[in-house]
């Protein structure tokens, strides 16, 4: 696979994702590609009877998957039992993240700064552009502690897993305050099969 940011410059990371019958979708985990484009990800589902998508996203902690759909499962033709097509599924829209995350299309440096931290930065400009500053004030207000949190680590030459962690919590934040500032409308639409 091809680093996610040859499809945008706001792609940090791909996500793999369940998709059940009913068209529900659960965020199974992060894929990350290594210099070789190769992703391994051991992940469960409670579901009996699903679909997989791998998406690209911003952050790795996404709620939706987003509509860059890089790979979905198929059905093999010796494959034994019933099947049960899914109809219909959300996908986010290109635009909540386009020319928010990472606006300067900058290649990450992956050398000095950790991965999570690029989607950290992401994940708390996007909640700000979704007006999370204002609906979602008390958890963007941690969100934005917890950046900088990170950025100050980073700056001090901290342990990288101490600026991992900080920056995955910060991405939690930021995301529970988009999800929170954008429930009232439109963040996402559907895909027919």
């Amino acid at each position: 696979m091809e680093q996610p940011s040859k499809l945008g410059a706001e792609f940090l990371t791909y996500v793999m994702w369940v998709i059940t019958v009913n068209g529900r979708t659960g965020n199974l985990g992060e894929l990350l590609v290594n210099k070789d484009g190769e992703a391994k990800l051991n992940a469960n589902t409670p579901a009996q009877t699903f679909s997989m998508i791998v998406t690209a996203e911003p952050y790795f902690a996404v709620r939706l998957p987003s509509e860059i759909v890089v790979l979905e499962s198929e059905v093999r033709k010796n494959t034994k039992g019933r099947r049960f097509p899914v109809n219909e599924y959300k996908l986010m829209k290109r635009t909540q993240y386009e020319k928010l995350g990472n606006p300067l299309a900058m290649t990450p440096d992956l050398e000095r700064v950790p991965l999570e931290m690029y989607e950290a930065r992401n994940a708390v400009d996007i909640a700000k552009s979704r007006g999370a500053e204002a609906d979602a004030q008390e958890i963007f207000s941690k969100a934005k502690g917890s950046v900088e949190i990170a950025e100050n680590a980073l700056a001090r030459k901290a342990e990288k897993k101490e600026i991992i962690s900080t920056s995955r919590q910060t991405v939690q934040f930021a995301e529970d305050a988009r999800a929170c500032s954008s429930a009232s409308g439109g963040a996402a639409h559907s895909l027919r099969a």
